[in-house]
């Protein structure tokens, strides 16, 4: 089956980003805590999770745009 990518086709702004932010880990979260049930992957998820925001809030308010790799690194690596 092959995989379907949505793209934004509006540009958003910082609100916007901000809250697509904050959307995307809380979905992850409330879904470990749904359907897992050893509270060591719960805790490993919502680590992973905070981490991935944190960097992500850095890289979108930080003066300076160096935290777009590791963003982009933890992004991908808690989306898999």
């Amino acid at each position: 089956m092959p995989t379907t990518i949505v793209l934004p086709v509006v540009t958003l702004s910082q609100v916007g980003r901000l809250a697509l932010s904050l959307t995307f880990p809380l979905m992850l979260i409330f879904g470990a805590f749904a359907t897992i049930r050893h509270r060591a992957a719960i805790y490993l998820v919502v680590g992973l999770t905070i981490a991935t925001l944190a960097v992500d809030l850095m890289a979108e308010l930080g003066p300076s745009h160096g935290f777009t790799v590791l963003d982009t690194a933890l992004t991908k690596y808690t989306v898999s």
